[in-house]
This record gives C-alpha cells, structure tokens and sequence, in this order.
C-alpha cells in the first residue's frame, strides 16, 4: 500500500494529531503539539508523564513500525508475511534476544524500569483508544497485542543483532577454508601469523564452514532492510575556538540503511526535570543516539569494533544435546521453536544453547555447528541506566561519565556544549 501525502494533506491532518491527552495515573493532561512537519513535541507535568506522552505519540506515528519490530525480534513475522517470513523468523528465534531482553528488565534499577513502564502505558493507551489502527494490520489479519518493557529493549537489540561481525567473520572463514592462510592474508593486508582466527583442523570442521556459507547467502536473502550495504558511518566537531560564533559544530551522518518509515524518529520532549529533542527509536524511550538539551549535543557512529565470537562445536551424531569441552561432555539447553505461518502450514525447529551461546549456523545432529557469544545477550545489560543521566548532563564532561556502562552496540558517541567544547 503506497500513498503520497502533499505539503496540504500533511497540513490538514496535523489538528487530528495534536492536543491533549488524559488518563489514569497522569498527573496533568499531557500536551503533544507538532511542527508544519508532523514532529511531535510533548509537554508534560513530570518524568513518568512526558515518557508516557512519548508512547502514545510514537504509536499515533509508527505503531505498524512498533509491530513489525517486534515480530522480527521474536521470530513470529510469518504470521503476518506468510512464508517469505520464516527464513528471517529462523534466524532471529537463533540470536534469543527476547530472553536477553527480558533479562535486561529484571536487572534494571526502578527508577529506570518506571521509565520503560511509562512509555509502554503510552502506546498501549494510544493502541487501545478506539482511534484508526494502522491499515497493515487489517491487511495481514493480525491484533496489536499489549507493548512491555521488555518490547523497547527488543526494538533496540533487534535493530543491531546484524551490525555485528558475525557475518563478516563467517564470510572471512569460509574464504579462508576456499583459499588457504596465505592467500587470504594478502587480502587482509596483513601476515598470516596476524589473523585472529583458529580454523580447526579435520572434514567436520570444514563441513559446518560450507553449510554455514550456504545458510549466510539464504539468510542475507531474508534481511531485507537489517543488512546494511554501507559500512562505517561519519561524524565531525569543530572545537568554539576554530568557529566564528565560538561556538562549536557538531555534524553527523549515520549510515542507517533508507526504511520507509525511517529507522529513527524525531521527536522533542520537556518535563520539569529535563528537555531533549533529538532522533529517538520508535518503540523506545529516551536519546541513545541522537539528542539536544540546549546546552549540550551528542551523535553516535558506529564502532566497528569485535563484540561477537564464533565457537566451532563438536556434538554427538548420536545424541545432538551432548557437546564436547576439555571437561568432556556437555549437555546443550534445546528450545523448541514452533513458527506459525500465515496460509501455511507452522514450521518447527530447535534452537541449541551451549556454553558459548546459541547456535547460529549448522547443525548439531551431523556432528559440528557454531555457537554466537554476544555481549547483547551474552549476559544482563545494565547499558540503560546511562538513558537517564544523557539527559540531564550539561557538558561534554558530564556526558562521558554516563556512558561507562554502555555495553552494546559499541559506538563512538561525538559531542559538544555551549560553552564550546567538543569531545
């Protein structure tokens, strides 16, 4: 379903967006106001309110986009897609990100998880206001369900499982396998003794490292708009010292793959406690990338640096739960997927856990497959009690503070403030 929308029907629908909004729990009605554009700006009379205000505004905009995130990062999209959707649904059910993300919520401090709580009430109050529903869910059959915390985080993870070097690294290692160290060496531009890389020896070995070429070319197929062409991403800032206003500049371009809708959503929100305009993610509260208090300004690029390990594992023919350590035998943690596909027939699976992480490519009944260890799902992540302080903080300085518990994605996080520094 395509539509244009001119400078006039955007105008006219404006009025139907804006206004004030009541509920239980609210302090005060909170206010969302939106620009000749569309951006919603939210007033509100405290934290928890203006975070509510931003889920409801965010589900006004995006709420399809909401569904469509979650469904990713849960494996259920061929419910709505059919069977183009289960490859991807295969895929994603392997990373396990609604289990880290839920875990991400346990470990949460209160004041935190009242934030993510806030924002959920938000889109829940929109979904369920009686107000026109997206016209994709009547068109694939499927019912919003309730938003939770643990959604937001998945929204976040989802948009990154795919950035890391897990598929770079299996592309690397099946080259390797075609081409021997040598030769592989001079594309890297390094020696051989340079790769960090350990390529067991033996036929099983170099079997799962075919099969998991093959599953990389199928699973690329299915990404859509997760894979991401463009590597890198650019950003800059000029110290006050070196402009005429003596202020600094700071200049960003992210390198996000172009979605319809956009992967970031634009948004200002202002309470007593703070004031933040910036590119938010729809589904989730808070600035972790983009964002303006009027003293102080941030952006992110990415790090492109090493935070996913492939673990080549060796199972048991005979028994495809049991793996071998230096210990001996393991038992693996098998969890058993059942993908329901619309117009078809659901698709069952199993998705082996080992010590390493989940197994994301081969597989264990004939003998070998690779293990992922992440640090998004690797363990709790206590990355978003750094959303909070971002909001708050005045200087470069302080700003660098909040990041030390950031975990993932690795980021460089380019900034300035009104008194002219740059960091």
């Amino acid at each position: 379903v395509a539509a244009k929308l001119s400078a006039r029907d955007l105008k006219a629908a404006i009025p139907q967006l804006e206004g004030s909004i009541t509920a239980a729990g609210l302090e005060a009605p909170v206010t969302i106001r939106r620009d000749e554009y569309g951006i919603p700006y939210i007033e509100a009379a405290n934290e928890h309110d203006v975070w509510f205000g931003m889920g409801y505004a965010c589900a006004q905009d995006r709420l399809w986009q909401l569904e469509w995130y979650r469904r990713r990062g849960t494996g259920t999209w061929a419910e709505a897609a059919g069977p183009v959707g289960v490859e991807s649904d295969l895929l994603f059910r392997r990373f396990l990100l609604d289990e880290a993300s839920q875990a991400d919520v346990d470990a949460m401090s209160p004041d935190t998880l009242a934030m993510f709580e806030a924002y959920a009430e938000g889109v829940n109050a929109f979904a369920s206001s009686g107000q026109p529903m997206p016209v994709e869910f009547a068109l694939t059959g499927v019912e919003f369900a309730p938003w939770e915390p643990w959604h937001s985080i998945l929204v976040f993870k989802v948009r990154h499982a795919i950035m890391g070097k897990r598929l770079m690294k299996l592309a690397r290692t099946e080259l390797l396998r075609r081409i021997g160290p040598e030769r592989c060496a001079l594309l890297e531009g390094i020696e051989p003794e340079g790769l960090d890389l350990i390529l067991p020896p033996g036929a099983g070995a170099s079997e799962v490292l075919r099969q998991s070429a093959e599953e990389l070319i199928s699973m690329a197929r299915s990404l859509d708009n997760f894979g991401i062409d463009d590597g890198g991403s650019n950003s800059w800032a000029v110290h006050g010292s070196r402009t005429t206003t003596g202020k600094p500049m700071l200049v960003n371009d992210s390198h996000r793959p172009l979605d319809v809708p956009n992967v970031y959503w634009q948004v200002g929100v202002a309470c007593p406690e703070f004031r933040m305009s910036g590119g938010a993610f729809p589904g989730f509260p808070a600035f972790p990338h983009f964002g303006s208090n009027g003293q102080l300004a941030f952006n992110i690029t990415h790090g492109q640096v090493d935070y996913q390990d492939l673990y080549l594992e060796q199972f048991d023919p005979t028994n495809p739960k049991r793996y071998l350590t230096e210990a001996g035998w393991a038992e693996a943690r098998v969890r058993r997927e059942r993908v329901a596909v619309r117009g078809a027939d659901p698709v069952t699976s199993e998705v082996f856990v080992t010590r390493h992480g989940p197994i994301v490519a081969g597989d264990p009944r004939q003998g070998h497959a690779i293990a992922l260890r992440y640090t998004a799902t690797d363990q709790p992540c206590e990355q978003w009690e750094c959303l909070r302080p971002m909001l708050t903080a005045k200087t470069v300085k302080a700003l660098h503070e909040t990041q030390r518990q950031w975990v993932e994605p690795v980021n460089n996080i380019v900034s300035a403030d009104d008194r002219g520094n740059i960091g």
